[in-house]
């Protein structure tokens, strides 16, 4: 359900602000990742807390035509060693090329990228959308596209 109230929010906030939050906000995604070099249909992993900016990048992904890859941030200090060791298999698994995190979660996301050969870049929402002066055109999808992949 947390998921579900925290796009509830991002939509009201989007209606009161008088334009679409969501949409602006993750064309500035798509433009940041796309800036990076990101191309259609690489995988990007999301290693966020349910939020906006959750929202931002999962569909700021689609609309740069990658594939959103969600993942849990760490919990709980106790179990980071087993956290990362999971999710490199994970992020091996998916070919993910870079990692979407928050700023608490950069330590982890560090070790993450020494472990994942493939993984060039960890940013977060904020970085990505620095300095973006416009939303990036989506690309269209096509029928054989995948939407995302998710691993339990």
């Amino acid at each position: 359900m947390p998921q579900l109230n925290a796009l509830v929010d991002a939509i009201a906030a989007a209606r009161a602000g008088g334009t679409d939050v969501v949409v602006v906000s993750s064309g500035a995604v798509a433009a940041g990742l796309q800036g990076l070099g990101l191309q259609p249909r690489q995988t990007v992993a999301i290693m966020l807390p349910t939020s906006r900016e959750y929202f931002f990048a999962y569909f700021g992904v689609l609309l740069a035509g990658g594939i959103p890859v969600p993942i849990y941030p760490p919990a709980r200090p106790a179990q980071i060693e087993e956290h990362v060791r999971r999710h490199t298999g994970i992020l091996e698994n998916a070919e993910a090329s870079i990692l979407v995190t928050v700023p608490q979660a950069m330590t982890v996301a560090r070790l993450l990228e020494a472990g994942v050969p493939g993984l060039r870049r960890v940013v977060t929402v904020a970085g990505l959308t620095q300095g973006v002066a416009r939303a990036a055109p989506p690309r269209p999808a096509r029928g054989d596209d995948i939407a995302f992949i998710q691993y339990t």
